[in-house]
């Protein structure tokens, strides 16, 4: 591997045109990010904090803006670096007397270098954005359920156990409105298995789709939920996956850090795979076609998906906009990141064997 390489492929992955672009961007971003108004952020905030609730979107919108729009220019620079060597740089490379695998991790080494000062550049713009920061919330657990209609009479009684203690923490249940009507009145309750009498409850009117939040009660877990409908014919129904438990944070830019750990683990996948693609495609069906598996990534769902590098940055943009921070990424997801990466590699250094022949 050569440093010297690295340093090469960084340099033209951020080329001075693309960083004065990203300053301005960035610039003119944190200057009108959408910051409703206080009548809206108290809409959006439902109980909570209005100032916070517009906080986060801040914060989600410059992560979102600015990944999308600087972000494809280094995957167009990994699907483009093969097709160069090709055309410019076949003889120097070969004179270097470096392996298909060294020059090929070299350049990624430079690529990936591009990525965290991308993602560290984006990560200060958002807290900008996003002004002071005070106390902030995590997602904990989400679990696994089906989507569940909520019986009109009889409620829906589900016991969640977490595994771990939680002070402080909230379970907050995703629900939407399926027919019947335009609003329901609901009581969400959480009584503490193991401790007899300890029970918290929340009223809320439910209008559409939302989230209904109420704090665990003082002792440890496994809890028993209670959501029962009181007023209102609408159908309602507890989302896929709808069941959360949330965790308070000294700092709501924890939300930051940890969108900013799944932002380079997706890039370092997708620029991996692009440099694989550009050895054996041309340079438009390279770019093209990387752009493409991102989307799709990005458009996955379902458990299985989150493991996906890229669709796990979506659910951490997501989570941003409500305020909390998503876990960081799990074995499994570096697990599965680290063998894209892998494979993209390994695929670049094969399409490089008829080169060597060819000299």
């Amino acid at each position: 591997m050569s440093l010297g390489r690295a340093r090469l492929a960084l340099r033209r992955a951020l080329p001075p045109g693309l960083v004065l672009l990203a300053l301005a961007l960035a610039t003119l971003l944190v200057a009108t990010t959408w910051r409703p108004g206080a009548l809206e952020a108290q809409a959006l905030a439902g109980a909570g904090d209005p100032a916070a609730a517009a906080s986060a979107l801040a914060r989600q919108g410059l992560w979102t803006a600015l990944l999308v729009l600087l972000a494809p220019f280094l995957v167009a620079r990994a699907a483009t670096t093969l097709p160069a060597w090709r055309r410019g740089e076949v003889d120097w490379l070969l004179a270097s007397a470096r392996s298909r695998m060294g020059l090929v991790a070299s350049t990624y080494l430079g690529l990936l270098a591009a990525a965290l000062l991308l993602v560290a550049f984006i990560a200060v713009a958002a807290e900008l954005a996003a002004g002071p920061s005070g106390p902030g919330r995590a997602l904990a657990a989400r679990f696994e359920t089906p989507a569940l209609v909520v019986d009109a009479e009889e409620g829906l009684v589900r016991r969640v156990d977490p595994g771990f203690e939680l002070p402080g923490g909230v379970l907050r249940v995703r629900l939407i409105l399926v027919g019947g009507g335009r609003a329901a009145d609901l009581r969400l309750a959480v009584r503490s298995a193991a401790v007899e009498g300890r029970t918290t409850a929340v009223r809320a009117r439910l209008a559409g789709a939302g989230v209904l939040e109420v704090p665990l009660p003082a002792a440890s877990g496994p809890y028993d939920l209670q959501l029962e409908q009181l007023e209102g014919e609408a159908l309602v129904a507890v989302r896929e996956d709808g069941l959360e438990l949330v965790e308070p944070l000294g700092s709501a830019r924890a939300a930051g850090l940890r969108t900013a750990a799944r932002a380079i683990l997706g890039l370092a996948a997708l620029l991996a795979l692009a440099l694989g693609l550009g050895a054996w495609l041309s340079t438009p069906t390279a770019l093209l076609g990387a752009l493409a598996l991102a989307l799709a990534a990005l458009l996955s769902e379902g458990p299985a998906a989150r493991l996906f590098p890229l669709a796990a940055l979506r659910e951490a943009l997501a989570l941003a906009g409500e305020g909390l921070a998503a876990p960081w990424p799990s074995t499994r997801a570096v697990a599965a990141g680290a063998l894209v990466a892998v494979l993209g590699l390994l695929l670049a250094g094969a399409g490089l064997r008829d080169w060597r022949r060819a000299a």
